[in-house]
């Protein structure tokens, strides 16, 4: 069974889901093999198959002497899929919150009279403030933090007639000021 639902590494740290994944996967995987793949030990691992095979949602048969064959029972793929919807509303909620952060920096630019919303460097975030951009037809321009000083004052004195900046890096460049996205989305400081 394929489950492209959820790359691992892109799911939380969830061992048993991950477990589950792998095993749905590769069902002949032995418990070292799914101790790397999920990133935790064996003893770990062990524990978590046992819990799994418990609850139900896993199932090992032995093949000969001391290997065993895991697989995924139905309860198990309606595991899968429960946890995995659960982690994808949480994101969606998430996408929604940030959004709606982000656009009212945005808006609160453009009242002030900016043309243009600058991201100076790298966000997971970077298509939310894309979209606040262009939703208030405000030009959008990604920079590298080394690029940051390219923002040369317009005829009025001001740079990019004060644009709404944002730093997708915790570090800040040059003198413009601007909003750090961790901190907007209550990731940092």
């Amino acid at each position: 069974m394929q489950t492209d639902s959820v790359p691992h590494s892109e799911t939380p740290s969830d061992p048993e889901l991950e477990v589950l994944l792998h095993v749905s996967e590769k069902s002949d995987a032995r418990q070292r093999d799914i101790a790397q793949a999920v990133g935790v030990s064996l003893g770990l691992t062990n524990a978590i198959v046992k819990r799994l095979v418990k609850k139900g949602l896993l199932t090992a048969s032995r093949v000969n002497g001391k290997r065993l064959a895991y697989a995924v029972t139905p309860d198990g793929t309606h595991e899968i899929a429960r946890r995995t919807y659960r982690y994808l509303r949480r994101t969606i909620g998430h996408v929604v919150r940030y959004k709606e952060a982000v656009d009212a920096q945005v808006l609160a630019a453009k009242t002030r009279g900016a043309r243009v919303v600058v991201l100076i460097g790298k966000s997971d975030v970077s298509f939310i403030v894309e979209y606040a951009a262009l939703r208030h037809g405000l030009d959008f321009k990604v920079l590298k933090p080394r690029e940051a000083d390219t923002l040369e004052p317009d005829a009025t004195g001001r740079n990019e007639a004060t644009p709404c900046v944002f730093f997708g890096e915790k570090e800040k460049h040059g003198t413009h000021g601007g909003v750090y996205l961790a901190e907007l989305l209550g990731r940092g400081k």
